[in-house]
């Protein structure tokens, strides 16, 4: 029996990996949509639609914390980056603009690159690594320091990565062997005619790099304030080559953790901006959690799973796509991204000396509300290099909703059957991109510490959130709201009292007081338990009942 039930669960397993395999190899569109009426649970599926793209979770499957853990996971490394649009967003949030940052009391005007730049630069960055085992950050000192001038000495930088080097220009060709403390060193300089006003400096940078770095320390290079492209071990004491060909003659020797290309933004894994300074200890700037898994990321074998990133960008029609996109509209075809036979690239109006194209493994899962605008009125370059997903209530999610009176289950509620009844109704008075959506129910469905919901808990619903949605959708016009209810008393005409027009005729007051509507708040607040569930259960058409059927529930029992 034993050996038989053994089996069972590893044919289970046996059927989850293939199952998994089987995602993993579907192809996925690059660009997809999921569109529909308010409450729908698009931002919610936009965790099941991100990880079957990252590891293959069917995403039809229901939604467990473990997956949410797992989407936190990719977003904290970077594989998942989440965005909402807004009228007020641009491109400059969203691809790169200029931002005033202040700097040793100055005000700097970096280029920042906005979140689609951010993603597009992860997802086509070329990682070298030398980390063959766990690497332990430990307390090591992490130092910051500059190779050259960035896009003007790169031949300098590319040397040093070759021949597992970092070199310091500073002290020219001064050897400062035996030099043990910063006096020394200047004394050295000064020795040497060094520049006078370039004594004090040299002499801090020279007893940094000589002294202060200790074997076992990390390096990051900079590439630039905003970027570095590389993190080193100190492996090896000061030495002085005077043969270098760069006439940077101080040497120290590492070992090349990982090296980045194209540079990552120093604000991912740092908590400032590098400052110009060619080498200092970067101590509290660090986010060490952030270090410690970059360098212990490495993966054994890469596949092609490894390499996918997905941008998730809610409420996608809400902003002026046009503004936002800019140039990019055309990138994120899929014909056009990079490596394929019609790959585009451009340049950047801020970044005149780089080329920018959409990497082929970066995926863009929008959501939209169909009932906040029609599909007609969506930029109609964005429907064609979009597919879009179509997400309806889900009636069948409620299914499991227990309505209690008095701490008895109500047997004659079908919370399913009543959204199901007012859906179809605002099919034929509305349209269907203006149906209500499950989630407006989903707060009444049994968790562990509350197996099911109240009366009045529903009736809340509806007083606070459906009727005002749907005064929302049919702009007030209470007629069709009561139809839509079923004219279950929910909502009801306010009586006109004649004192009011004393010369109007009775037709005239009964024409304004069909026009005049309110919220039974009677109902909500005042009437009995009875009451309120004949005026839920009217809306699927059925009549009072003087008995209602209940059972007792399981909190009572």
């Amino acid at each position: 029996m034993e050996n038989y039930e053994n089996q069972i669960e590893k044919d289970e397993s046996l059927n989850v990996d293939q199952d998994k395999n089987r995602n993993l190899s579907k192809k996925f569109p690059l660009n997809q949509i999921l569109y529909g009426p308010a409450g729908t649970g698009k931002t919610y599926n936009t965790i099941n639609y991100a990880l079957s793209i990252l590891d293959g979770r069917d995403p039809e499957k229901q939604q467990t914390k473990d997956d949410r853990d797992k989407f936190k996971k990719y977003m904290a490394e970077g594989r998942i980056s989440f965005v909402t649009f807004h009228q007020s967003y641009g491109y400059e949030d969203f691809v790169e603009g200029i931002k005033v940052v202040p700097e040793n009391n100055q005000l700097t005007y970096p280029v920042i690159p906005g979140i689609f730049k951010k993603i597009c630069q992860l997802a086509s960055a070329n990682v070298k690594s030398n980390i063959s085992e766990k690497f332990d950050l430990g307390n090591r000192a992490i130092w910051k320091m500059s190779l050259g001038r960035a896009g003007i000495e790169d031949d300098l930088y590319r040397s040093c990565l070759d021949n597992d080097v970092v070199l310091l220009g500073w002290g020219d060709s001064i050897d400062f062997t035996g030099c043990n403390d910063l006096q020394s060193i200047n004394h050295k300089l000064a020795e040497f005619d060094y520049p006078i006003n370039q004594l004090d400096t040299a002499s801090s940078y020279v007893n940094t790099f000589k002294n202060k770095i200790k074997n076992g320390d990390l390096v990051v290079i900079t590439d630039g304030n905003l970027k570095f492209r590389a993190i080193a071990e100190v492996i090896g004491e000061y030495e002085y080559d005077s043969e270098q060909e760069f006439s940077y003659y101080q040497v120290r020797k590492v070992k090349w953790l990982k090296s980045f290309s194209p540079s990552l933004n120093n604000e991912d894994y740092f908590k400032k901006i590098f400052s110009q300074s060619t080498v200092y200890n970067l101590e509290n700037a660090v986010d060490k959690e952030k270090i410690q898994r970059l360098l212990t990321l490495e993966k054994t074998e890469k596949s092609d799973i490894d390499d996918k990133f997905v941008l998730i960008i809610d409420e996608i029609n809400r902003g002026n796509i046009s503004k936002i996109f800019g140039e990019l509209i055309t990138l994120i075809e899929e014909s056009k991204r990079v490596g394929n036979a019609e790959a585009l690239e451009i340049i950047l109006p801020n970044s005149p000396n780089v080329k920018f194209g959409v990497p082929k493994n970066l995926y863009i899962i929008g959501t939209m509300n169909s009932s906040d605008r029609s599909l007609t009125s969506v930029d109609i370059a964005l429907r064609r290099r979009f597919e879009f997903i179509e997400m309806m209530p889900k009636s069948e999610i409620l299914k499991d909703i227990k309505i209690t009176k008095e701490n008895e289950v109500v047997e004659a509620i079908d919370v399913d059957k009543v959204l199901d009844v007012m859906n179809k109704r605002i099919k034929v008075l509305l349209d269907r991109d203006h149906c209500i959506g499950h989630a407006y129910f989903t707060e009444l469905k049994p968790t562990s510490e509350k197996a099911t919901a109240t009366v009045q808990e529903l009736m809340q619903v509806f007083e606070k959130r459906i009727i005002p949605l749907l005064q929302e959708y049919f702009f007030d016009d209470w007629s069709k709201i009561n139809l839509v209810l079923g004219n279950n008393g929910m909502v009801k005409t306010e009586k006109l009292e004649k004192s009011l027009f004393p010369s109007m005729d009775d037709q005239l007051i009964g024409n304004f007081e069909s026009r005049n509507w309110e919220v039974n708040i009677k109902l909500f607040k005042g009437n009995s338990e009875e009451d309120k569930i004949n005026a839920i259960n009217k809306i699927i058409g059925i009549e009072a009942k003087n008995n209602i059927k209940v059972v007792e529930s399981a909190e009572s029992a």
